[in-house]
């Protein structure tokens, strides 16, 4: 196991593992955003493991 996938939450019921993903997905992301044609844009892209609990905390 690598020291991402080691990584813990602590909330008010205790310790928690931190969702975690595989890099090779979000990697993918990039050559997608590269072949789409010129007329189109991405203006954001947010690539998360489906188990995370909240955007934007911190």
């Amino acid at each position: 196991m690598s020291e991402i996938q080691k990584v813990a939450v602590v909330t008010g019921a205790g310790v928690l593992a931190e969702p975690t993903m595989e890099v090779a997905d979000v990697a993918r992301t990039v050559p997608h955003m590269a072949s789409l044609p010129l007329e189109a844009n991405v203006r954001f892209a947010t690539v998360m493991a489906t188990a995370v609990p909240y955007i934007g905390r911190g």
